[in-house]
């Protein structure tokens, strides 16, 4: 299911939001939103092997992992480190039931990424969002200081300077999120999605690569990660 960032901005409609879905996970979802949820995190799997050519035993994060499907791909992929955070327990509660169900071994922490101390739950060569900077974006209380709190957990997270901070937005555009991420970390590339329609309206993401601003990084280096076996899938 395509979330939407702005059902989940406070933890109590997060919390009845997965708490609703434990009670329906064995129901197959074959909705639209589900199909492109499913493309869109497959197409960033797919980059990762493809053309990042990752290593499978790389140290994999995913922020704000919800019922944990995208570790879950990551793991019929073959990818063995795998860690998913959520500050929603019923959300990890869900995450470890079908992490269980496809008898997968994936650690799961229930952490706040917005507080001004960060968690301690180790570092990683691929830091993963998809839909949690949107979401924090929305918080009702202090948004600008809670989205600086967790760029600066995210910075943390990553092991060293070619760990990869891969960012997925259907709020914001490339321009948006580079500007607002630029003091912390420096765009690689871009992965190309498609422009999806659900009744009728076109649904846009945008999906950068960052990693880690070093005193020698340029502001102004990036380039263009294609997918083009995938584009017209």
């Amino acid at each position: 299911m395509e979330l939407d960032s702005s059902k989940l901005v406070t933890k109590a409609l997060c919390e009845a939001y997965y708490g609703q879905k434990i009670k329906l996970f064995l129901r197959y979802e074959n909705t639209v939103e589900a199909r492109i949820e499913e493309d869109a995190q497959l197409r960033i799997i797919f980059w990762l092997l493809n053309h990042e050519k990752t290593d499978r035993k790389s140290r994999v994060i995913d922020l704000g992992c919800g019922d944990g499907k995208f570790l879950i791909y990551l793991g019929h992929s073959k990818f063995k480190n795998l860690t998913g955070v959520d500050y929603s327990t019923n959300a990890i509660q869900l995450a470890r039931i079908i992490a269980n169900d496809q008898s997968m071994s994936i650690k799961y922490h229930i952490e706040d990424l917005t507080l001004s101390k960060a968690p301690r739950i180790g570092t990683y060569n691929i830091v993963h969002d998809k839909g949690t900077y949107d979401t924090v974006s929305l918080y009702p209380e202090n948004p600008d200081e809670k989205l600086a709190n967790y760029l600066a957990t995210v910075a943390k997270l990553l092991r060293n300077k070619d760990s990869l901070f891969i960012i997925t937005s259907c709020n914001f555009t490339e321009d948006e999120l580079i500007s607002s991420c630029e003091n912390l970390f420096v765009k690689h590339c871009s992965i190309p999605l498609p422009k999806y329609k659900i009744d009728k309206n076109e649904k846009v993401f945008t999906s950068i690569v960052f990693k880690k601003r070093t005193r020698n990084s340029n502001r102004n280096w990036f380039h263009f990660c294609g997918t083009p076996e995938m584009e017209n899938t």
